[in-house]
């Protein structure tokens, strides 16, 4: 079940238990987020003063994702992405950086949020037994305030799922569509939305799309939402 909190990683990247290193205030994390990634990452860390996370991640536990958020968030550190960020890694960890870095072979693609899957079993359109739902009502609360605490508008993170996108598993956006939502610090190589996602999509056609806003169709400020930012 924490893994299905995580709202998923991706099978690109196998569940191994992370390595996380420090050295001169930089700390590499790699590897998939489990319940206590974030209490290991501390004990990694200790009292040292940290600039930046660099980060290649699949995803993972919602609740240790936030906690790792909050902790980047509250000491202005520096994210940056080296590989996949998938899931609870882009929807939490990625924003919560104070600048943001795609770099190197960095990805990042959202799936939705454990806020989102409340929206589907609300709207009738995902219905979910009690015992899932409270599962997931308890990751949202984390979401709620993560996103309270940090002002960063959530409704990135699924906004894709839904029409006119539908993207059917992950999708990716543009530095611009990044900074319409209301990320900012945002360092994108140039070529970031013109390599394709090749390999990405050999097996499963259409895993990883790139979602261009329609700004015509879509409020920032997202459906039914608990303390959504208004966006811009």
């Amino acid at each position: 079940m924490a893994l299905l909190l995580a709202g998923c990683a991706s099978k690109q990247v196998n569940w191994t238990v992370p390595t996380i290193g420090v050295n001169d205030g930089v700390v590499d994390f790699r590897g998939n987020i489990f319940p206590d990634s974030f209490d290991k990452l501390q004990a990694v860390v200790g009292a040292g003063p940290v600039r930046r996370l660099r980060i290649h991640s699949g995803g993972g536990d919602v609740i240790a994702a936030t906690r790792i958020a909050r902790w980047v968030h509250a000491n202005r550190i520096d994210v940056e992405v080296v590989g996949p960020c998938f899931s609870s890694c882009a929807n939490y960890i990625f924003p919560a950086g104070k600048e943001k870095y795609i770099s190197g072979r960095g990805l990042v693609a959202w799936h939705g949020t454990a806020g989102h899957r409340l929206y589907l079993h609300q709207t009738g359109a995902k219905k979910m037994a009690p015992d899932e739902l409270a599962l997931f009502d308890k990751a949202a609360k984390a979401e709620r305030d993560f996103f309270a605490e940090t002002g960063i508008n959530s409704f990135v993170s699924w906004f894709g799922k839904l029409a006119p996108y539908n993207a059917p598993k992950f999708y990716i956006l543009s530095k611009e569509d990044m900074a319409w939502f209301g990320m900012t610090g945002l360092h994108v190589r140039d070529d970031y939305t013109t390599l394709g996602f090749g390999p990405l999509n050999d097996k499963n056609k259409n895993d990883f799309i790139l979602v261009k806003v329609d700004r015509t169709v879509t409020d920032v400020a997202g459906p039914g939402r608990e303390g959504a930012a208004t966006g811009r």
